[in-house]
């Protein structure tokens, strides 16, 4: 019997003459581009557990949703020959600010795109559909 594991994650966004801007960080083994994103804490909302990766991972705070808006499946490594499928299911936080500082600022690079441009810099098809279906209007 498989398990699939399960994270929460945060699709940052600010609104800028009337045209989104989605927040993406890279991951810090590979570098690859994605959303924050972590597991669930016990007694933690998950959209909360979500904004509390968004501001470890990007800096990023604001009005998180309390609807998940999508989510997708990816590969997860676990170790060196080992992955599992993971599902992650987001939530559209409305970013008010971005602080200089926050813990891993040292460990990953940030991106604001405008939603086509962040959806061809993810590699997860899922998540890029989500990205680039993203609308804003509805959150």
């Amino acid at each position: 019997m498989k398990t699939e594991l399960v994270q929460y994650g945060a699709l940052p966004y600010v609104v800028v003459d009337n045209e989104p801007l989605i927040c993406l960080v890279t991951t810090r083994e590979t570098k690859r581009w994605i959303i924050p994103k972590g597991w669930s804490k016990v007694g933690m909302p998950d959209s909360t557990v979500a904004s509390r990766e968004a501001f470890e991972e990007a800096g990023v705070l604001g009005t998180i949703s309390e609807k998940v808006l999508g989510s997708y499946e990816y590969r997860k490594k676990l170790h060196a020959f080992a992955y599992a499928k993971c599902r992650v299911s987001v939530f559209a936080l409305h970013v008010d600010r971005q602080l200089l500082d926050w813990p891993e600022r040292r460990q990953r690079q940030i991106a604001w795109l405008v939603p086509h441009d962040a959806a061809n810099r993810v590699s997860e098809r899922g998540l890029a559909n989500l990205i680039a279906a993203f609308a804003y209007e509805e959150v």
